[in-house]
């Protein structure tokens, strides 16, 4: 049975402060990918006429792309214990040039172009402003309510150790709420989707049809 203390002492458990610091090192990472992706797109459009250069410059956004991927979910299986499974890799068959628009044209690769490009960033924008902000108003409270009880300051002690409690036990629930939501948008954006699932199963299916035979 679930005692009271156990709730509390969950809580303020490790995972919590795993959530802040996978949180914390989002933003690092969003910020180099999209600066990443957007340099190579505006070098793109600016140097369009040249053919060359855009053709160089998607064939370097294929390779990235997936070492961010693997990054942010390197990022999940290290502080929030979630592996997210990979997307099925594309054919190496063929011509340079015939991989490299079998690439342009997957949407896995796009999922993860918009994981890195808008969410990654949006949510690591807002989990770092609200939740390592919200640590660091309850540090300054706490700090503020010591430092009046040193100074024998009575009833304006309440204030600040209010404030100081209520930050205390909301940021956890916070935290929590923003990896959850960043969660499932690295599910949908950064592993295999449903179709990648099932050709996936067909594949098996085959193979192990083809094993009977």
């Amino acid at each position: 049975m679930t005692t009271p203390w156990d709730r509390i002492r969950g809580h303020w458990s490790s995972r919590t402060w795993l959530r802040t610091i996978h949180v914390t090192t989002g933003v690092p990472i969003a910020l180099i990918s999209m600066v990443a992706i957007l340099g190579l797109g505006a070098l793109s459009i600016a140097l369009a006429w040249t053919v060359f250069v855009p053709l160089v410059a998607l064939l370097i956004l294929t390779r990235m792309v997936p070492l961010l991927t693997w990054l942010q979910r390197s990022r999940f299986a290290a502080f929030l214990d979630l592996d997210i499974p990979p997307a099925p890799p594309l054919p190496r068959d063929g011509s340079p040039l015939r991989r490299l628009l079998l690439q342009a044209r997957s949407g896995s690769v796009w999922r993860q172009i918009a994981y890195h490009l808008v969410i990654g960033p949006l949510i690591g924008a807002v989990g770092f402003l609200s939740g390592v902000a919200a640590w660091s108003a309850c540090l300054v409270a706490a700090i503020i309510t010591v430092q009046l009880l040193i100074a024998g300051g009575g009833w304006t002690t309440a204030p600040p150790a209010a404030a100081a409690l209520a930050l205390f036990v909301v940021v956890p629930w916070l935290l929590r709420g923003i990896t959850a939501l960043d969660t499932v948008a690295a599910r949908a954006l950064l592993g295999a989707s449903l179709n990648d699932d099932l050709a996936r199963r067909v594949e098996i299916l085959r193979e192990s049809r083809a094993e009977v035979v």
